[in-house]
């Protein structure tokens, strides 16, 4: 919503759009995530019959943007590698994503220390191979590459509002309906016909 309220190239047509703020509109949830290659020694020591393991480490689930930078007590950790048919190579590949907190995360990467935003995702970072290593084992210590993602990285290169993953809450039924309309054609007049 407010990614298409900021195409509109006339003032007027997005008024009607104008009655609630970006802040308003902004989807809540967003991420950090890890990608770690590892050597192949190391898929001996993970789990081989999983693909995905999400977890939670407290009693009830908090599905929604954290107070702090990163929660760990719940996560995906996600094996590409272990998916029937792939091909076997020297790295094999653990990505583990966590919810974030989009305002910390900016705040951080605007501050004045411009070292800050850096510090902050290697702690986050540390922090959760020490959380994951508890639940698929020491997968550290074969780490050959690894980067991270955080809101504010979701924001710059998707240009999703707050770094939000998933839509806003807020749904404008016309433009919506409009979309959904046009796909519809695509389906029934084109994609039909190859």
């Amino acid at each position: 919503f407010p990614e298409t309220k900021r195409l509109f190239s006339v003032p007027d047509s997005a008024a009607q759009f104008s009655e609630l703020s970006e802040d308003q509109t902004s989807g809540r949830l967003s991420f950090t995530e890890s990608i770690y290659l590892l050597d192949r020694t190391a898929h001996k020591a993970l789990p081989e019959n999983r693909t995905i393991i999400f977890y939670n480490l407290s009693e009830n689930f908090i599905y929604h943007r954290p107070e702090q930078a990163v929660d760990l007590n719940s996560g995906v950790i996600c094996f590409p590698d272990n998916f029937e048919g792939i091909k076997e190579t020297d790295i094999i590949q653990v990505r583990v994503t966590h919810l974030a907190n989009y305002n910390l995360w900016r705040n951080a990467y605007e501050d004045e220390d411009k070292a800050l935003y850096k510090t902050m995702k290697t702690h986050w970072t540390e922090r959760s191979k020490e959380v994951v290593g508890k639940i698929i084992g020491n997968y550290s210590k074969n780490i050959v590459y690894e980067d991270t993602f955080t809101p504010v990285t979701v924001e710059r290169y998707t240009s999703r509002s707050q770094g939000a993953v998933y839509g806003s809450p807020e749904k404008i039924k016309d433009v919506v309906g409009s979309m959904l309309s046009g796909v519809t054609m695509v389906n029934q007049h084109i994609l039909n016909k190859i």
